[in-house]
């Protein structure tokens, strides 16, 4: 289903975007909450 690819795709590309922002390997991991809210806050 294309809309849960894009769903995925977009969860991704915030995780990572998040995960950069921190030093660190596990401690730069964000949490679901914490992706969830990047995505609502910098939806285009």
């Amino acid at each position: 289903d294309e809309g849960k690819l894009r769903d995925a795709l977009k969860f991704a590309n915030a995780c990572g975007a998040l995960t950069v922002t921190e030093r660190g390997a596990i401690p730069a991991l964000p949490t679901r909450e914490a992706v969830q809210q990047a995505i609502v806050q910098f939806a285009a």
